[in-house]
């Protein structure tokens, strides 16, 4: 495996847990709906990460699904530069309905 690959790896990792974070810090500053969103937002991107590391497709699929619908969610309800960690989010549900990481992993 290519040493880019790994860096890479690593990078999208910590933005991905650096998200998880911060949904997990807002969950607890915000209130009302804003609130719940960045719960289920944390309970969805830790949930793919586990359907991944299982090897679960097609829950992999619908949790990347929800990501995608709760991520937008977070990103129409927030305000200006906050929005970009839920965009993140966002963008791994996509990553998983696609099917992605299957595809890439090796084993």
């Amino acid at each position: 495996m290519n040493f880019a690959y790994i860096l890479a790896g690593i990078l999208v990792a910590a933005a991905l847990f650096a998200s998880v974070l911060w949904s997990f810090t807002q969950a607890f500053q915000r209130s009302g709906r804003l609130r719940n969103i960045y719960l289920v937002l944390v309970l969805l991107t830790v949930g793919g990460m586990a359907t991944v590391s299982l090897g679960l497709n097609i829950e992999m699929r619908l949790l990347g699904l929800c990501l995608i619908i709760f991520g937008a969610f977070a990103v129409f309800y927030e305000r200006g530069s906050s929005r970009f960690l839920p965009l993140l989010q966002l963008l791994f549900g996509l990553v998983l309905l696609l099917g992605l990481p299957f595809q890439y992993l090796t084993g």
